[in-house]
């Protein structure tokens, strides 16, 4: 059975938890691993505040991945717990790590109730509690852009929070990922739990043939000279939309590259910033 050392990481803490465990603990003790603990990886979870409690849609999603793999199973009342006494072996080799998982079992283990660790994360952690819905920073106006890029969509979500930004805006043509999260139904509902308006507007995209076999700077600079030409000239009333929601309120264009010099994305944010004089602000990338 293959699992990410991550995945084995949320078996052996249930082991030592008693082979079952609500998932707010689970959450607790991994969110203070991911930000406390000396041996976590990049690979880890990531965090952010949802309902005023640090959660990782990531981790939600491979609990549900355990289960169909028939390791854990979920009881009416929320409690995970093994499927059968095997699934513990899932939990050996964990690396260094598991000496983050006994620090922090021995500080918060027997905390039945999570107010130990709800109470240590509210003082220390004080952002991850919060209600963002309500209480979240706003930006200022800007034709932000953002790429996702070697993000978890935790760490992505979690940086447009506390940027201060209210809408999303997708302009991947196609909008798959293989990376959780990035699916265009998965990140609308995601965007829907905490708050922040989820748009798509694919007419504003670049088709994945026009995309192959892009190899030199020279290759991206013909591709979106004849983007500029074609999309951008054709889709003036999309353009027209699109500024509009990005005066209305902070909003970020959103695609794929890192490089947001490499990436149509900042194209799109160009023609915003001609019409509306926003500034334009990468910040993800």
């Amino acid at each position: 059975m293959r699992l990410l050392n991550r995945q084995r990481v949320i078996i052996r803490l249930m082991g030592e938890l008693g082979c079952h465990a609500p998932v707010d603990r689970l959450m607790t003790i991994l969110f203070l691993i991911r930000h406390e603990g000396k041996f976590v990886e990049d690979s880890f979870y990531h965090f952010l505040p949802v309902d005023g409690k640090p959660w990782s849609f990531l981790l939600e999603h491979e609990l549900q991945k355990l289960q169909k793999m028939g390791l854990l199973a979920n009881s009416v009342n929320g409690m995970w717990r093994f499927r059968n006494f095997n699934s513990s072996k899932a939990g050996r080799g964990v690396g260094e790590i598991k000496y983050d998982i006994s620090h922090f079992m021995f500080e918060f283990g027997a905390d039945q109730d999570n107010k130990k660790g709800r109470d240590y994360i509210e003082k220390y952690h004080s952002w991850y509690t919060s209600n963002p819905v309500k209480s979240r920073p706003k930006a200022d106006c800007a034709a932000y852009t953002a790429g996702y890029e070697g993000l978890h969509i935790d760490a992505f979500l979690n940086r447009l929070l506390g940027d201060g930004i209210q809408r999303l805006i997708d302009v991947r043509i196609n909008p798959a990922a293989r990376r959780f999260g990035y699916h265009k139904s998965t990140l609308s509902r995601l965007c829907g739990r905490i708050g922040i308006e989820y748009c798509h507007y694919p007419q504003l995209g670049i088709r994945s043939e026009l995309r192959r076999n892009l190899q030199t700077q020279e290759d991206y600079m013909r591709l979106f000279v004849d983007y500029v030409q074609t999309t951008l000239s054709e889709e003036s009333d999309a353009i027209a939309t699109v500024t509009d929601l990005m005066e209305e309120k902070p909003s970020v264009l959103m695609c794929i590259e890192a490089d947001p010099q490499m990436c149509h994305r900042t194209l799109v944010a160009r023609a915003v910033a001609s019409l509306s004089g926003l500034e334009i602000r990468n910040f993800i990338g």
